[in-house]
Order: C-alpha cells, then sequence, then structure tokens
C-alpha cells in the first residue's frame, strides 16, 4: 500500500473538504430540501458516499494493515455505501410518490439516482475484492471510485446549492 499513501492522504483532504461544503450547501437551502420530496434523499445519497470514501481512505493509512484486511474494510464499506444509498432512494420515491408530484416521480429519475449510487457502491466492492484476493489492480478500482463519487457528489452539490433556487 505504500505507493498509494500520497494519494489516499490527497483524497482524504479533498473528501473532507467537499464534504464541508455540502453540509454547508445543505444548511444554507435546508428549508427548500426538506420541502422538495426528493432532495432529502438526494441530500442524503450525497454525503452517505462521501463519508464512506472518506473512512476508506483514512482506512488505508493505517500502519501495518494488511492488504486482504483493508481489503475487506473497502468492501464492507462498499456494501454499507450501497444499502444507506438504496434505503435513501426508496425512502425519497415512496416521498416523491405520496407527493403525488409529476415530474419529479418519473421512473427515468429513480433509474438515474439508481444508477449513480452504484457507480459509486459498486467499484468499492468489487476493489475490496480484488484486494482480498491479493491482486494490486484493487487500488485502480478504489481510486476509479473516488474520482466518481467525488464527480456525482459535485453534481449533487450544484442541484442541492443552485439548481433548488431555480
Amino acid at each position: 500500500m505504500e505507493p498509494w499513501i500520497s494519494f489516499f492522504q490527497t483524497t482524504a483532504s479533498v473528501v473532507a473538504t467537499l464534504t464541508g461544503f455540502i453540509v454547508v450547501a445543505i444548511s444554507i437551502n435546508h428549508q427548500r430540501i426538506i420541502n422538495t420530496p426528493r432532495l432529502p434523499g438526494r441530500a442524503a445519497e450525497t454525503l452517505i458516499p462521501l463519508a464512506g470514501a472518506l473512512v476508506i481512505a483514512i482506512a488505508a493509512l493505517i500502519p501495518n494493515q494488511s492488504r486482504a484486511a483493508y481489503g475487506c474494510e473497502v468492501t464492507v464499506m462498499g456494501l454499507v455505501i450501497g444499502l444507506l444509498c438504496g434505503f435513501s432512494q426508496v425512502r425519497s420515491t415512496k416521498r416523491a410518490h405520496n407527493a403525488k408530484i409529476g415530474r419529479l416521480s418519473g421512473p427515468s429519475l429513480v433509474w438515474i439516482h439508481l444508477i449513480m449510487n452504484h457507480l459509486q457502491s459498486l467499484p468499492f466492492i468489487v476493489a475490496g475484492l480484488l484486494l482480498l484476493l491479493g491482486l494490486t489492480s484493487g487500488f485502480y478500482w478504489i481510486a476509479a471510485a473516488m474520482l466518481l463519487t467525488l464527480v456525482i457528489a459535485v453534481i449533487n452539490t450544484w442541484v442541492l446549492l443552485i439548481e433548488i433556487l431555480r
């Protein structure tokens, strides 16, 4: 894991900073977010993967940790991210359906969010399993997962901070 230390240090810093920015964005627009059926879930679906990515990056910095132990941690965190985001998405869909909002309750939007959530969790799961098998290619999967998580978080932050005002 030694060659990846600076990557994980940098990633932890970037993810922590972006998470703080998102918390501020949510606090600025919290009333609008709460009043729009899908947005509380979208806020959660933004923070959960970032928190998971932060845990994964920090866990990589634990001294003398075996690759297998780290692979287990990454796999579990990928599963946790997927399950929590899935639960949040189910709640958001039910809330939107109960509010009977037209365009926001369409199945296409549900599929988009489902794909976005799995684009964040599945690469972590694959990465962890590869590391458990002793394959260093798992680190590249982690890098891809981190980048996808950051890109999706920036998109969601834009919605929570700017698009909500339209």
